[in-house]
């Protein structure tokens, strides 16, 4: 516990100080642990903070610096909902619960927790059933729904609104508000705690920090687990990829029982998070069943077929806010019908695979020059690169629970590869035009750093690169940039600026100077050059 000691007096990087407010609640008041929270506000403001835009939207720019900037920035896109803000309720409410029983300004519930700590520190399990200030353990929560829909996503969107580390001057402590980990496909309990301190450390910045031996007890790991939790006041832990949980491996029966215990001991709310299936996992378990309380599962999106009439405006207001940003040159504005219904039909009303079929059609668009979508490129666009999800999509069109289940997860690498592959393609043929057009246009400047000494394999590649980008200019302009970008390859050693042994007449000043090159150049092409 030696490093856990050293960080009790030290400064954490990237920690925010406690500031204290009122927060209107009873059973808040006067913690400090619940006062130095943000206020979650109302739904509006809320979702304005969890929404994540494109600063701007790319039309004119060469096809494969539109693909390109569509696909990092459709990529990272977030379009709030109602329901996320119902689960920043729902985190926001357990994290606050958890840490009702654990306030250090009342003197009984700081000596049970320094008592338990200094137990801990020395090894010891506290009793599942001690428990000084006599409060009930916060119950456990579990969120479920279908891969793709967005649970991990939002659920870190979510604790994005609370700043991790917060550090209490004039208490002495440090409040870790959240830590988010995966459970473990093997279902290894080491590897579970392994994981829980991998994240304690990002937290802290101490990615280097050693918790466990080689050789740990269970004892021994659940006690490190006690005295970190308490130590740094963590507020909540999420454990994503519940449904990897076995119940027939060596340690399933060790995972529920140093689970229960982290719940009953330190009061840590948990929640456990996965598909379906982490459903059937939790409910099988009866010790940790009880404890749990379910959120509303995390459902796809519904189509405006559906006699939902919130699920229509969802759909509807998902699918327009997306519309919206189009990397095209003739974009299609406003969305049709025909294009929302069939654009549903092909994703399901799964998010993630929504936005990754927009993409899709976007560079197939762009690639074929056509710039523009239509309801049959959605169609083969679905039909080509997106074959691998077919059988889940119809099994979520046939609406059967059972047919549904048996799909864990989605296979997204295929398509992820499918939309590199396409990006790869528009850059190739974007790298062909190109030099085609570059031919008649700064052949000449290609010539005379040839001349100059250059191989063709240096100085091409750095014409084609400034022609690229300023593909309107002309050769007395493009002169100017090509000199600085061999000049700045050169004093940075970047490959290719390697030259050529130079000729008898020296064409290169020694210490390459811009403007002495770049007159010596202009007399090679031609002050009156176009």
């Amino acid at each position: 516990m030696e490093q856990m000691e050293l960080m009790m007096t030290s400064k954490i990087e990237g920690s925010v100080t406690a500031v204290y407010k009122e927060t209107g609640v009873p059973s808040y008041e006067g913690n400090p642990l619940i006062e130095c929270l943000p206020k979650l506000g109302e739904i509006r403001e809320v979702l304005d903070k969890l929404s994540c835009y494109p600063s701007s939207v790319l039309r004119s720019s060469p096809a494969y610096t539109r693909a390109a900037e569509m696909i990092a920035e459709i990529s990272n896109m977030f379009i709030a909902l109602p329901q996320h803000y119902e689960l920043a309720e729902f985190i926001d409410s357990k994290i606050k619960q958890g840490y009702i029983s654990r306030n250090p300004r009342l003197k009984l519930s700081a000596q049970m927790l320094q008592s338990n700590y200094e137990d801990m520190l020395k090894g010891s399990v506290i009793p599942t059933n001690q428990s000084a200030c006599n409060y009930k353990a916060p119950v456990a929560a579990a969120i479920y729904g279908p891969p793709g829909t967005g649970k991990s996503i939002s659920e870190q969107r979510v604790l994005s609104l609370y700043p991790q580390v917060i550090v209490h001057d004039t208490l002495g402590i440090t409040q870790i508000t959240y830590l988010y980990i995966n459970f473990p496909h093997n279902s290894s309990l080491k590897v579970l705690c392994k994981n829980f301190f991998d994240a304690l450390n990002i937290a802290l910045k101490k990615p280097d920090t050693v918790w466990l031996e080689r050789r740990e007890s269970v004892e021994s790991m659940l006690a490190k687990i006690q005295a970190a939790v308490v130590r740094f006041n963590i507020g909540i832990l999420i454990i994503d990829e519940f449904q990897s949980w076995r119940s027939k491996t060596k340690d399933s029966d060790l995972v529920i029982g140093f689970l229960v215990s982290l719940i009953n001991t330190v009061k840590l709310p948990v929640v456990f998070s996965g598909t379906p299936a982490a459903k059937g996992r939790l409910e099988s378990n009866l010790a940790l069943a009880r404890r749990v309380i379910g959120f509303d599962e995390w459902d796809p999106l519904k189509t405006q077929s559906d006699s939902n009439s919130e699920s229509k405006q969802l759909w509807a207001y998902f699918s327009q806010k997306l519309w919206q940003y189009q990397y095209l040159n003739r974009p299609s504005v406003p969305l049709s019908p025909e294009i929302s219904d069939v654009w549903f039909d092909c994703s399901q009303g799964i998010l993630d695979i929504a936005i990754k079929l927009y993409i899709q059609v976007q560079l197939r668009a762009i690639k074929s020059q056509k710039e523009e979508i239509s309801v049959e490129l959605f169609h083969r666009v679905y039909q080509d690169d997106f074959k691998p999800i077919h059988p889940i999509m119809n099994a979520l069109r046939s609406k059967n629970p059972e047919l549904i289940a048996e799909y864990a997860d989605l296979p997204q690498p295929q398509i992820v590869l499918k939309i590199a592959s396409l990006n790869k393609s528009i850059i190739e043929s974007n790298k062909a035009s190109v030099i085609e057009t570059m031919e008649p246009v700064v052949q000449a400047l290609l010539d005379c750093l040839i001349q100059c000494g250059y191989e063709k394999k240096v100085a091409q590649p750095a014409v084609e690169a400034v022609f690229s980008e300023h593909p309107s200019l002309n050769k007395k302009s493009l002169l100017p940039l090509v000199i600085k970008l061999l000049a700045d390859a050169d004093k940075n050693h970047i490959t290719p600026s390697k030259r050529v042994k130079k000729s008898k007449k020296q064409c290169i000043p020694p210490q390459f100077d811009e403007t002495s090159q770049s007159n010596h150049f202009s007399k090679l092409v031609g002050e009156n050059t176009e």
